[in-house]
C-alpha cells in the first residue's frame, strides 16, 4: 500500500524541488534546513513553509508564529531563494488560474469562478484556493 503524502511532500512532488526533497530527508521527514535556522527555531516547518507557499500575507504569518514582520520578510525571502522551484510551481499555476479560469494537477482541473473577477479580493481567493487545493491543505 502506497503511503499517503504530506503537504509538503506533494510540493516537492508535484514541482520536482530536489533541494526540498533533500531538506525533508531526515528522520520523521524533519526538514533539516528550516530546523538549522536559529529564526525558525520552535515553529512548525511544514505549516510556516505552506502558509508561506499559499500567500498568506505577512501579517497573518507574524501573528501565527509570534514573529515580527520583519523576521517573517526574512524568513520568506530564504524559503523563496532556497525552494525556487516549488515556489515558481505555485507561481505559474496562479498564473495559469488567471488566464484560463482554472488550475490543473494530475490531469484533474479546478475551476474557480473568483480568477475572471474584476474583484481583486475575489481573484486573490481563488489565488489561495488554488494553492491549497494543489497542495491538499
Amino acid at each position: 500500500m502506497a503511503r499517503s503524502l504530506t503537504e509538503p511532500d506533494l510540493a516537492q512532488e508535484v514541482s520536482g524541488d530536489v533541494v526540498l526533497k533533500k531538506d525533508r530527508g531526515g528522520s520523521g521527514r524533519l526538514n533539516l534546513f528550516m530546523n538549522g535556522q536559529r529564526s525558525m527555531n520552535g515553529v512548525a516547518h511544514d505549516d510556516l513553509l505552506l502558509r508561506v507557499l499559499i500567500g498568506e500575507p505577512a501579517h497573518q504569518l507574524s501573528a501565527r508564529f509570534l514573529m515580527d514582520k520583519v523576521e517573517i520578510g526574512n524568513i520568506v525571502h530564504v524559503l523563496e531563494t532556497r525552494y525556487r522551484e516549488v515556489f515558481r510551481y505555485i507561481a505559474d499555476a496562479r498564473m495559469q488560474g488567471l488566464k484560463r479560469g482554472y488550475v490543473e494537477r494530475a490531469g484533474k482541473r479546478r475551476y474557480l469562478e473568483g480568477f475572471g473577477s474584476s474583484n481583486i479580493e475575489k481573484r486573490n481567493t481563488a489565488q489561495v484556493t488554488c494553492c491549497r487545493w494543489l497542495l491538499q491543505y
